[in-house]
């Protein structure tokens, strides 16, 4: 899970690169642009709504501008299509619906260019505080192992593959198949209740759940 901004942005890039054949760079918001690349500009940067959890990750939402130039305009539509396929295929990053584009490029002060508003996850996770000295022998008690099972869906119920889903205060991280199912160990009698946290397409959701009941976990995907 990726901590620092400029990672994220290297981590889009490439992305964006395996698309299609053209140069992709990073520029400031006020930077001007050339032709025959794809830009990439950092527009927004805002707090994630996510519940503080036990491992106390700070979320945080960022937005990129990203636009295509090209001499030629049917070459540049195709790129933009080719990035737009390139980014539907990554949980990791979502294309954001109702972005005012021809806005974006007029407040930054640039020349109109096609292209996408891209939206990602950054997570920080915050060094936990030291646990003090035990003075009295521990005692272990082993439960019983049982497993979560269930499926993400997005909007009209279609499943989403490749969500990474987790137990909220346990390790173990899967991806959802092509089905958006999903399986993961958890203990058969748990002390507290359990949350499963499932993240895709730039979007998060946590939910309760309880070991041996079928899940569904419904992603809104609206912005």
């Amino acid at each position: 899970m990726l901590e620092h901004a400029d990672d994220l942005t290297r981590s889009l890039i490439a992305r964006l690169a395996d698309g299609t054949g053209l140069p992709v760079v990073a520029l400031s918001a006020g930077q001007g642009g050339d032709i025959d690349r794809i830009e990439v500009r950092l527009v927004a940067v805002r707090p994630r709504g996510a519940p503080r959890s036990w491992d106390r990750a700070d979320h945080l939402q960022l937005d990129y501008l990203v636009t295509v130039r090209r001499g030629d305009a049917l070459a540049e539509h195709r790129a933009v299509a080719d990035l737009a396929f390139a980014l539907l295929g990554d949980p990791g990053f979502a294309i954001v619906d109702d972005a005012d584009v021809p806005g974006c490029c007029a407040r930054l002060g640039m020349a109109l260019a096609p292209g996408m508003v891209v939206r990602a996850s950054l997570v920080r996770v915050q060094p936990a505080e030291e646990a003090p000295l035990v003075r009295f022998p521990l005692r272990a008690r082993m439960g019983a192992i049982g497993s979560v099972q269930g499926r993400v869906l997005g909007p009209a119920e279609t499943p989403i593959a490749g969500a990474l889903v987790n137990l909220v205060g346990f390790d173990p991280v899967t991806r959802t198949g092509a089905d958006g199912g999903f399986r993961l160990s958890a203990p058969a009698d748990p002390e507290s209740a359990l949350r499963v946290r499932v993240r895709a397409r730039g979007m998060e959701a946590e939910m309760p759940v309880a070991p041996g009941e079928p899940t569904i976990v419904t992603l809104r995907m609206e912005n």
